[in-house]
């Protein structure tokens, strides 16, 4: 009787089974009955894995939420932190300088740090290969045998043959043996020439190497010297209290003062040698400056970080003190840095470049002066005080309220003697309006600029001043205005230009302005401003005049002029 069989598989199960019979619809039906039953099987495993790895995943989520919110929680924790230290800080300003030894040590001023390049490698010394030997040649003695030596005993001339055979192989064999030897000494040679080429080609290298690097050695120890010479020289100067050096010396103390990063850590000061004053006006941080953050929440619902801020009577009160004890710790910390007695009193000047709140316009008042004596300040016992209450002791000027921003007169402003100010030089009567300011020497147009500001500032009692001409591109003019509110130093720099004034130009007005301690920059030029600069100079205290603004100012006060830029180009070249 006929058999018929099925093999059934499943891959998925894994599972195989020889289905048998005698009638073949029978055994396919059972094959296909078996199919379905593993399909069925295959399907509850797939759907029991699918619920497993759904809940694993679930769980996952539910783990992975779960340690984000943790994180965020301690990062609110952390925020929090670091904003109470913060204001711990700010508290204690005045507090943190009394631990801080303020006096400047010359010696940690001078770099005694080495040269910290490494000198080349020198080239491995190369191992010489020996010269070929040539080989030897010892021919093999094979004795006859007998029947062949008793054939040539009998025969001569056979052994005569023989030997003659072997006596030519030997010398083509000694030959061989010099041609490879000679080859090989040739090949020796060459490589023993190229080895030396290489050895001095890295020798040369090398020299070349280190002949730069004793160059930068002898260059880095040049400039150290130099700049530890200048160091002590400095310090010989501050020792012999001259007023230059004591300057210097002051701004050191302050400049190594550490605070926040968002005050603006700049003045300017000047010392009067004869009353032994210094005076300083300083940089105070604006009411924005000070942070007013006082914790982070996280609110799980929300999923997000909330901060929580210090309410505006606190936020005032803090600012408040924060600039009391800027001033109060920056006398102490120049009067126990004086070791040498060049001060007997400090005028300290704070000014502020902030908002009005009154009008919303940038303002940049004196809101509080100080004068104090070595010998009055020294007594004071400055971790007892309240550091208002020692500013009113000490008959500081400001209002109640240092917040509001509201000017005050200094008690001594930066003095107006510059060594660097010239006799000013009467020019603006001699332009008229056929005088082509473009064309102008340079040295007449700075004059004719400080004329031009003089009658512009006049009402107003500020005093005009030009530097002395070195058309170095710093101060051409200086406008130091009285005004308890709008004054203060003014700084003009005048370009007879006939090109468009770069952004570069406007950059360095405003490094000159922090330079000098003005509180306003103003650029003057017979051209015009690209883009960049107007881009630059917006939002900053600085007023771009081009020639076309020139020329209105001057007609204002009734002189006419014309500005030619082809004409003075012209001119320019002609010269």
């Amino acid at each position: 009787m006929a058999r018929y069989w099925i093999d059934v598989h499943h891959a998925g199960l894994g599972k195989f089974q020889r289905i048998t019979g005698s009638d073949p619809h029978v055994v396919e039906r059972r094959a296909q009955a078996k199919r379905e039953e593993w399909d069925r099987l295959w399907e509850r495993q797939l759907e029991r894995q699918a619920r497993s790895e759904e809940a694993e995943q679930r769980r996952f989520d539910r783990d992975l939420e779960r340690a984000r919110r943790e994180e965020r929680k301690e990062e609110a924790s952390r925020r929090t932190a670091e904003a109470q230290e913060l204001h711990r800080s700010l508290e204690s300003l005045l507090l943190h300088s009394l631990d801080v030894e303020d006096h400047v040590d010359f010696e940690t001023l001078k770099d005694i740090s080495p040269f910290r390049d490494k000198p080349p490698a020198e080239p491995p010394a190369r191992d010489v290969l020996p010269a070929p030997v040539p080989t030897a040649y010892f021919p093999e003695q094979v004795q006859p045998t007998f029947w062949r030596w008793l054939f040539e005993f009998i025969y001569p001339p056979a052994r005569a043959a023989r030997l003659a055979r072997e006596s030519g192989e030997a010398t083509a064999q000694r030959e061989e043996l010099a041609a490879t030897h000679a080859a090989d000494l040739e090949n020796w040679r060459r490589s023993v020439n190229a080895a030396e080429q290489e050895d001095r080609a890295a020798m040369a290298q090398y020299v070349t190497a280190m002949e730069d690097f004793r160059d930068r050695q002898r260059e880095y120890v040049r400039r150290q010297r130099s700049a530890n010479d200048a160091v002590e020289s400095l310090k010989m100067c501050y020792l012999a209290r001259e007023p230059d050096a004591v300057e210097q010396y002051c701004d050191l103390v302050l400049t190594t003062s550490r605070y926040p990063d968002s005050f603006p850590k700049t003045w300017s000061l000047r010392l009067l040698p004869d009353a032994k004053m210094l005076v300083l006006n300083y940089e105070l941080p604006a009411p924005e400056h000070v942070p007013t953050v006082q914790g982070v929440k996280y609110v799980q619902a929300r999923d997000e970080l909330v901060e929580s801020h210090l309410a505006d009577a606190a936020r005032k009160k803090l600012y408040d003190s924060v600039i009391y004890q800027v001033a109060i710790r920056s006398l102490h910390e120049l009067f126990e840095a004086d070791v040498v007695d060049a001060l007997d009193s400090i005028t300290f000047n704070g000014f502020v470049l902030g908002t009005d709140p009154a009008t919303g316009r940038e303002v940049h008042p004196c809101i509080l002066s100080v004068q104090a004596k070595k010998a009055e300040f020294t007594d004071l016992n400055l971790r007892a005080v309240d550091p208002k209450a020692c500013f009113r002791k000490l008959k500081g000027v400001g209002s109640a309220q240092l917040h509001a921003l509201a000017a005050v007169p200094p008690i001594v402003n930066l003095p107006r003697d510059d060594v660097r100010y010239a006799e000013g030089r009467e020019v603006i009567d001699s332009v008229s309006e056929g005088t082509n300011l473009a064309a102008m020497d340079w040295e007449d147009f700075e004059h004719l600029i400080r004329q031009l500001f003089e009658r512009e500032f006049s009402a107003a009692g500020a005093e005009v001043k030009v530097t002395r001409a070195s058309r170095d591109g710093g101060v051409d003019a200086v406008i130091l205005d009285p005004d308890p509110i709008r004054g203060g130093k003014y700084v003009v720099q005048a370009k007879r230009y006939t090109n468009a004034v770069g952004v570069a130009a406007v950059r360095d007005l405003y490094g000159t302005m922090i330079n000098e301690g003005a509180v306003k920059g103003i650029l003057v030029t017979t051209a015009n401003f690209g883009a960049d600069s107007y881009a630059f100079a917006k939002g900053k205290p600085i007023t771009l005049i081009d020639g076309s603004n020139l020329l209105h100012m001057l007609h204002r006060h009734g002189t006419k002029a014309h500005i030619d830029i082809r004409m003075a180009r012209a001119v320019e070249q002609a010269r």
